[in-house]
């Protein structure tokens, strides 16, 4: 790390090396949530495309539970700066689907 660029150190701060380490110490529940939201999001978008309302509640929590189990496990400090970026294409999925919600008739 010593001969690393300065913009580069920049990105190792503590803050960082903490959220490193708690990823580490927490890194069986976080693969189980990612896994539980994956298979409800795919689930969820099947329903949706059989029309049914209930796909939307399954996708719906399917995609904030990795979110919230990221959140709780590591804390909102890892959502800042840039990788608050990763959190745009989830929330205008799920402002598209809420949306066109009315189409759905089951």
């Amino acid at each position: 790390m010593d001969d690393a660029p300065a913009f580069v150190k920049s990105f190792m701060g503590p803050e960082m090396l903490e959220n490193a380490r708690k990823s580490v110490e927490n890194k069986l529940p976080i693969l189980i949530l990612t896994v539980v939201g994956a298979a409800l999001c795919i689930y969820g978008a099947l329903e949706m495309r059989k029309l049914k309302k209930q796909g939307f509640i399954l996708w719906l929590a399917g995609e904030i539970l990795p979110i919230a189990g990221t959140a709780i496990f590591l804390g909102f400090a890892l959502f800042k700066g840039l990788a608050a970026l990763f959190l745009l294409i989830p929330i205008a999925f799920i402002i598209l689907y809420a949306v066109q919600r009315k189409n759905l008739v089951y």
